[in-house]
């Protein structure tokens, strides 16, 4: 690699961590000023063990039998049979060549039975910290995990020498069983939170990171950095939408793609605001538009919250309007949050989706997907012989039912899938009452099919089973068998899995899974299955416009020109692969940073750099086979 790229350049998504620099540059309070970082560069040949903590670092062992399942210094990948049998696990942090810490419950417990495996307690404690020059205390860090069991996996601190403790939960909303934000195996998670109430200002003050009561399966992070935060920083901690169904007694959730017969209203819009900044925010209020092939269709606000101050509890912003879509097509929407000031920081504010208005499927995800499901992620002790894995759908006017389509991401060759439609009768019992309408043709699975991912098979008419009446409630589902025998479960490799996807939660409760070993039906799911219902409907009608051909956006960074750090916005309109370079005016590359698979809608990145010479640099955005490429000027 060229010289140049020795210079510290970093980019950091802002929508979902902190800053990241490896200056030691005081800048002006309110900018997002790092002022400490820690890189992990533990290595030391001399220690037995290859590496020593730096003074005022600690690791603790807090487990009661002192089973020595505590924080290490490594550089390799996760090696425990678990890590092996799904592919691998590494930490791609930014600087993941100088190590990273991890515990690796996987290969610790390697060996041991369910029963006698053991769990971690441990706690890694950063040197003592003085923050009295500092307002605002922001806390980040790189990190990939999986767990299982109810873990506690927390930041901690303490102003008061231990007396007492606040916590952080670094769970990021992510379920047991799966990867830190249903991210890739080589992927890494952005974290921040704001520390300021127990730390800022204090000349005194302890952090550690603490993970305790799981006994499964990894741990990694990396480049933990402390900063100032922003001025003006609102975060929407959350937003919903729904389609509006006025049943009193169950809500419509949300669907990706909707045939133009069974169009509801969209509305019920929500979004939970708090300041992350250090000023006083006015006017604030939630902001919703909805535009087809970039015509805004809709666009209301919330009533406005007067004044949000830092360190004010969440507050809840409404929009009671709603939107009926009238054509075929593709649209976009986007929530935001918006107050009086300007945002330094709008990618924790800002979410931009997307739904599809078709002429015959039924889906509730969208194409891509973000993490395999499957009742082996919860149960992988029982064998799962004929479980079914469904979503629900329920017409507004009746329809006929024609085929079902769903996304194999994984599965073992040899297994057997069919595709059914079911009738949800009732829920008012302990367990529903569901029917059994009509089923597909049964499927082997062999390597052809996997490598298509998606399969769409007919169902098997029978004049009565595909009409579909309004106001009912069906189940389009995925029964699967893999015939793996009890003795070969650690062994199964693949077994049968599913795409899914988080886009939408207010559709987790309309996903459901049968149980064959237990004959029982399990309602809700922090996922959205991929599986469409197609219905008859042969106008195919369509905007012409196909999601993999909408262009993202990139905008001017600003600052521009700029000494010390600059904010690029961008807009992706799909889940796709991101990088980032930057190149002087002579060509030559400074800079190239992967960071992996992003989700649709408006993001932000910070560029900071204060070693870079004067003079202008061209930085280019590729998503996908997408590449757009815009001009900078650097001044000192």
């Amino acid at each position: 690699m060229e010289q140049t790229m020795k210079k510290l350049l970093i980019f950091t998504l802002i929508g979902l961590t902190g800053l990241t620099s490896m200056g030691q540059t005081h800048r002006l309070k309110g900018n997002g000023q790092i002022f400490w970082e820690e890189h992990f560069n533990w290595e030391n040949q001399a220690d037995p063990k290859g590496w020593t903590a730096p003074a005022g670092w600690i690791i603790e062992d807090n487990s009661t039998d002192d089973n020595g399942f505590t924080w290490v210094w490594t550089k390799d990948s996760m090696q425990g049979p678990f890590a092996h049998r799904d592919g691998g696990y590494i930490l791609n942090s930014e600087t993941r060549s100088n190590g990273f810490l991890t515990i690796d419950l996987d290969k610790l417990n390697a060996g041991r039975a369910y029963t006698d495996m053991l769990y971690a307690n441990s706690s890694i404690i950063l040197p003592k910290m003085n923050f009295s020059t500092h307002s605002s205390v922001i806390i980040s860090l790189q990190q990939m995990f999986k767990y299982f069991n109810t873990p506690k996996m927390i930041i901690e601190v303490t102003n008061d020498n231990g007396a007492h403790w606040a916590e952080f939960d670094l769970k990021m909303g992510t379920a047991r069983g799966v990867n830190t934000q249903n991210l890739p195996n080589n992927q890494v998670a952005h974290f921040s939170a704001n520390i300021s109430d127990v730390a800022a200002g204090q000349s005194n003050v302890t952090i550690k990171l603490t993970w305790s009561g799981s006994m499964l399966y990894f741990w990694m992070l990396d480049d933990l950095t402390l900063q100032e935060g922003w001025d003006n920083d609102l975060k929407m901690n959350q937003s919903s939408v729904q389609l509006v169904d006025n049943n009193p007694d169950s809500h419509a959730g949300f669907l990706y793609m909707m045939p133009k017969t069974q169009v509801l209203p969209i509305g019920l819009f929500e979004g939970s605001v708090v300041n992350y900044g250090e000023i006083e925010q006015t006017k604030v209020h939630l902001e919703a538009e909805i535009k087809k092939n970039g015509i805004s269709q809709f666009k209301e606000t919330s009533n406005s919250l007067p004044y949000v101050f830092y360190g004010d509890p969440a507050d809840t912003l409404y929009i009671n309007k709603s939107f009926t879509p009238v054509d075929y097509g593709h649209y976009e929407m986007l929530i935001s949050m918006k107050s009086g000031e300007v945002d330094q920081n709008p990618g924790n504010n800002e979410k931009t989706s997307y739904f599809h208005v078709t002429d015959r499927v039924f889906s509730r995800t969208p194409d891509v997907s973000e993490a395999d499901e499957s009742p082996w992620r919860d149960y992988y002790q029982e064998t799962h012989e004929g479980d079914l894995m469904g979503a629900e759908f329920d017409p507004v006017t009746d329809c006929l039912a024609n085929s079902i389509t769903a996304f194999i991401s994984k599965a073992n060759i040899g297994a057997d899938f069919r595709f059914v439609l079911l009738e949800i009768v009732s829920t008012a019992g302990t367990q529903p009452d569901v029917k059994e309408l009509l089923v597909s043709d049964m499927v082997t699975v062999d390597s052809a099919l996997l490598k298509k991912g998606w399969v769409t098979l007919p169902l098997i008419l029978d004049g009565l089973g595909e009409k579909m009446k309004a106001g009912k409630r069906y189940m389009a589902a995925v029964q699967f068998w893999t015939y793996i025998t009890a003795e070969n479960l650690i062994n199964r490799k693949n077994a049968f899995w599913i795409g899914s996807t988080k886009t939408y939660p207010d559709s987790f409760d309309k996903q459901w899974v049968y149980m064959g070993f237990e004959g029982f039906w399990r309602k809700g799911s922090n996922f959205n299955k991929m599986i469409r219902l197609n219905i008859n409907n042969h106008e195919n009608r369509i905007d012409h416009v196909q999601e993999s051909s909408l262009e993202p956006s990139l905008g001017q960074n600003y600052p521009n020109p700029f000494s010390q750090y600059t904010r690029i916005d961008y807009s992706l309109t799909a889940v796709t692969t991101v990088s980032f370079e930057v190149r002087d005016i002579s060509g030559k590359l400074i800079m190239q940073s992967d960071q992996g698979i992003r989700q649709a809608g408006q993001q932000s990145i910070i560029l900071s750099n204060a070693s870079l010479d004067n003079g202008f640099y061209f930085y280019t955005l590729r998503a996908g086979k997408s590449s757009i490429t815009k001009k900078m000027l650097v001044t000192k």
